[in-house]
């Protein structure tokens, strides 16, 4: 069957919680109340749910400074040729790539090489303005926090071809596609990628504002940004079978995206991979994942110093819950969600409780989100050990 380069740009609706809510019930249940009741069956529960809201498969993984402590692997990486989903799967991590974005620039940060205040044309080699607001600088900041004023941009008028899904071939380097559709010389800008609002007052959350993120990077330490993530991150941390590119994954361990449970989808890229498309299975992430609970250090090997830690995660917009594309909850757990076309990912860490925990599918899906009834299974699994 000849491949497809581009699928319609359609965001799945979702599930209705069906038997969720009452499990949900359920396991709230045993948080609060005192009297001796019966553990939940959380593997039994999780594929009940599946079964229920139409999700191929399901990797869980809960860790803690030691390392892996419980993994869950459900259903079917691939339905049509019943491919187990295992600890091995390689799924799209979505927008769960921010954090390793916000890990590059803190690097840099550390090194005194970017300025989190600094107007971003101090490191562009052309002029970024908000054309509806010319004379304010737009911050790194800014940038990190989606308040720039750059679009999703999937709001009232499409962008020319930025959910291009590239299939056969990598996608177009970030540093050259970006100027191209910010830029009003660009040859594929359109007024509507810039919101009229002062940059730095409103929280719009933004794939092209992260994606000149990796082209500041990319300036300041003279790398392509996939490459910088390899030399900088990936490969310090052992996370082999962690990749931007799909030439370098192995495709037999590749999940399947699924639109629908009767839509299978070839494995694909888009343009804005430094936002949304770094590719990893359940044992390098979570090698990924002790790393962060540990401040930034995993085996003698650190990646970031304890202390930046403090400024990285300190919260910039109250509404958003934001810190430099780091997601802050209730307390001080803190993580990132991902979905798209094809799939959902969370990973939340909780470093007053000593773990972390997340959880990829290969289809769009809100039920693996906070308070999601897979959700919170898993938690109640992290908390139960």
């Amino acid at each position: 069957m000849k491949r497809q380069n581009t699928y319609p740009g359609f965001r799945l609706p979702s599930y209705p919680l069906r038997l969720g809510i009452i499990m949900l019930l359920f396991v709230v249940l045993q948080f609060s109340c005192q009297k001796k009741v019966e553990p939940v069956d959380v593997d039994a529960a999780i594929e009940a749910e599946m079964e229920a809201l139409g999700i191929p498969s399901v990797v869980a993984c809960i860790l803690d400074s030691s390392g892996i402590r419980w993994t869950g692997t459900y259903g079917h990486a691939n339905r049509e040729f019943t491919v187990p989903a295992t600890e091995e799967t390689i799924y799209s991590l979505e927008s769960i790539t921010k954090v390793i974005l916000s890990v590059t620039v803190f690097q840099l940060w550390e090194q005194g090489l970017i300025d989190l205040d600094a107007d971003v044309n101090d490191y562009l080699p052309y002029s970024v303005r908000n054309p509806f607001y010319p004379d304010t600088p737009i911050t790194v900041s800014m940038l990190l926090n989606h308040c720039s004023g750059l679009a999703w941009p999937d709001d009232e008028e499409p962008i020319p071809d930025f959910n291009h899904f590239y299939i056969d071939e990598e996608p177009t380097p970030v540093s050259e596609w970006v100027p191209e559709y910010i830029l009003p010389s660009g040859s594929q800008y359109r007024e509507i990628v810039w919101k009229d609002f002062p940059p730095g007052s409103t929280f719009l959350y933004s794939n092209i504002g992260a994606s000149l993120v990796a082209v500041i990077v990319e300036e300041i330490s003279g790398m392509d940004f996939r490459e910088y993530c390899r030399e900088h991150i990936l490969d310090p941390l052992g996370m082999e079978s962690t990749s931007f590119y799909l030439s370098e994954l192995e495709y037999e361990k590749i999940a399947t995206p699924y639109y629908t449970l009767d839509g299978p989808m070839w494995y694909f890229s888009m343009r804005h991979y430094p936002a949304g498309f770094l590719h990893s299975n359940m044992n390098d992430f979570a090698r990924f994942a002790r790393t962060i609970l540990q401040r930034g250090e995993l085996d003698g090997v650190r990646i970031l110093k304890d202390e930046t830690f403090d400024t990285m995660l300190e919260v910039q917009n109250l509404q958003s819950g934001t810190a430099y594309l780091w997601d802050v909850y209730t307390g001080e757990a803190f993580g990132h969600i991902g979905g798209g076309v094809g799939f959902a990912t969370m990973v939340e860490w909780q470093p007053g409780q000593g773990y972390a925990f997340f959880i990829f599918t290969n289809i769009q899906n809100n039920h693996i989100y906070h308070k999601g009834p897979i959700y919170e299974l898993v938690k109640y699994q992290a908390v139960k050990e």
